[in-house]
């Protein structure tokens, strides 16, 4: 089973990398599973289609 949740963060360009690795970092530990790791994925971009190229 698959379940695929997608979260839109509108952040400045100059804070980009450091926003990213914290709301990875967040959403790993969010909830801890026995077996199977929570798996973040993170896309950039101008609008939802380039984020998801």
């Amino acid at each position: 089973m698959q379940v695929h949740y997608e979260l839109v963060f509108e952040v400045h360009e100059s804070v980009m990398e450091p926003s990213s690795q914290c709301i990875r970092e967040i959403m790993e530990i969010s909830m801890v599973l026995e077996e199977v790791p929570m798996k973040v994925n993170i896309g950039i971009g101008a609008n939802w289609g380039e984020a998801h190229l």
